[in-house]
């Protein structure tokens, strides 16, 4: 599992060989976190966010549906709710798949 540390520390290193930049690893991880904080208020907001070649996050209304309660054997209904979609984009499983050779 990667953590948001790791990314700030992958955004670090790429900077210090070259690539662009010059920030220290605290105002990167103010920037990934403040990017983060956007993402989700705009999907709470209904909003979907598109990373174009990346991915695109989505709020989608899940129905409402029946469950068993084991602990009183009964069956009970789960109302509906906002769950959030992740849908990668053809380039970006593309790049997957041919990084990690499956």
């Amino acid at each position: 599992m990667i953590t948001k540390a790791d990314i700030v520390d992958d955004i670090f290193i790429m900077q210090e060989n070259g690539q662009k930049g010059s920030l220290t690893k605290k105002e990167i991880a103010a920037v990934v976190d403040g990017m983060l904080q956007a993402i989700r208020n705009q999907v709470a907001f209904g909003n979907t966010i598109q990373f174009r070649d990346y991915f695109t996050i989505s709020p989608v209304l899940k129905k409402a549906k029946k469950a068993h309660d084991f602990k009183n054997g009964t069956t009970i209904t789960m109302p509906r709710r906002v769950g959030v979609k992740i849908k990668a984009s053809k380039g970006f499983e593309d790049y997957v798949k041919h990084e990690s050779g499956i």
